[in-house]
């Protein structure tokens, strides 16, 4: 399984991707939602763990987008803002 995670925080991809490799999954990082459109643009995931909060591209934003295009991977959302 393979897993694209899109966060502008270092600290949390690192933290999801250090978990999800411990499971045995494969994992690739973006910083902004256009980043992670373009991995998506690259290859073929089982699951985005996409934040809510990004400069650039936010988490709803790009999530739009991939439907838009017919992208139907499935998101899990995240964020660590406490509103």
């Amino acid at each position: 399984m393979r897993i694209l995670t899109v966060d502008d925080s270092r600290a949390i991809r690192n933290i999801v991707s250090r978990q999800a490799q411990e499971m045995g999954l494969e994992v690739d990082e973006a910083e902004h939602g256009e980043e992670g459109l373009g991995r998506l643009e690259e290859c073929t995931y089982d699951l985005v763990v996409l934040d809510v909060t990004m400069p650039v591209l936010d988490g709803p934003g790009m999530l739009k987008k991939m439907r838009e295009i017919g992208n139907q991977t499935p998101v899990l959302m995240l964020t660590s803002e406490s509103k």
